[in-house]
């Protein structure tokens, strides 16, 4: 048996209104479409830019944490490079040392 219409049947049995519920969805589905492209777009802009998340709800990072740990990454990559350079004069002055100890050896077998 068919029961009776209820409130929403009475409602949606209008053309006006069916078309006005049908209207409305596709409005909301294609402001959420707008909205995920924009989304989207704005997240890859910044990435291009090189702009990282610092604030999220609660959660900030201030600039002065992340400059002072760039500056500490400055630091410690100069002196890696200063002691990158003292490897390779240590290096060189052992070679020299080890090319004096043949040419003093050779001369020693050679009967100086």
């Amino acid at each position: 048996m068919n029961a009776p219409p209820n409130f929403l049947d009475n409602i949606f049995n209008d053309g006006m209104v069916l078309w006005a519920a049908r209207l409305l969805l596709i409005s909301v589905a294609f402001v959420l479409a707008i909205g995920g492209v924009y989304v989207i777009v704005s997240t890859l802009v910044r990435m291009k830019n090189r702009e990282w998340l610092r604030r999220a709800g609660p959660f900030e990072v201030s600039e002065l944490p992340i400059e002072a740990l760039a500056g500490q990454v400055d630091y410690w990559r100069e002196q890696a490079w200063a002691r990158q350079r003292e490897v390779e004069l240590a290096e060189q002055a052992l070679d020299e040392t080890d090319e004096k100890a043949q040419r003093f050896l050779d001369n020693m077998d050679a009967g100086w």
